[in-house]
């Protein structure tokens, strides 16, 4: 089942080949007549079919139309803050008891900090990113790592490369590469090298200003 969202669902942000094939619709609070019949369909507005009725206090209330014969107000599910955190701390005590929290989650590997205090992430990074390698997946320089320094990297992925480069400022994003197992070219994310050695010379120079 597919679920399309948009503020402004015009032939530009959603085409109509596939709006038209969208029967069921949920309409918010919308500002007007034009964004009101984009959602809910032509005319939707002259039938007395008005999302721009709700106010800013309407959370998560607004026109469903395709359930039944007539459009109606439902409110959908509206969790705030201090809900999401009773939800979330629900479900970590369900996965603590079924035995399933793993990783960061219960704490079983070394903080970046203590891995900072026994060796050089980047200068590990830099050196498993030779400089024919312009661009890297993150999951590329994950596997390498393990291999270089099995005791501080094992079990490392993609993700946990993303969170380590973060407080150092270098930007992961959708990268293209060659599968190695496969030789096919797909994008995934990875960084540039030139970031990664941006990021060293900016802690370098710190260093000795230090």
């Amino acid at each position: 089942m597919a679920v399309f969202a948009t503020q402004r669902p015009d032939a530009k942000s959603l085409p109509t080949g596939i709006s038209g094939n969208a029967v069921l619709r949920f309409c918010l609070k919308v500002m007007g007549q034009m964004e009101n019949d984009m959602v809910l369909g032509t005319s939707a507005y002259r039938n007395g079919i008005r999302a721009t009725m709700f106010s800013r206090r309407d959370l998560g209330i607004g026109y469903l139309a395709g359930e039944s014969d007539d459009p109606q107000i439902t409110r959908t599910y509206y969790v705030d803050g201090p809900a999401a955190e009773t939800v979330v701390a629900r479900a970590r005590a369900l996965r603590q008891k079924a035995g399933t929290l793993t990783g960061h989650a219960i704490g079983d590997v070394r903080t970046l900090k203590a891995i900072a205090a026994s060796v050089s992430l980047l200068d590990d990074i830099a050196a498993v990113v030779p400089t024919g390698d312009a661009k890297v997946w993150c999951e590329t320089v994950a596997a390498r790592l393990a291999e270089l320094r099995p005791d501080v990297y094992g079990g490392w992925d993609g993700e946990r490369v993303t969170v380590a480069l973060k407080p150092f400022g270098v930007r992961v994003t959708q990268v293209w590469g060659t599968d190695a197992a496969t030789g096919k070219g797909a994008n995934r994310r990875g960084f540039e090298r030139a970031h990664l050695i941006a990021a060293i010379t900016e802690r370098n120079r710190r260093q000795d200003a230090a």
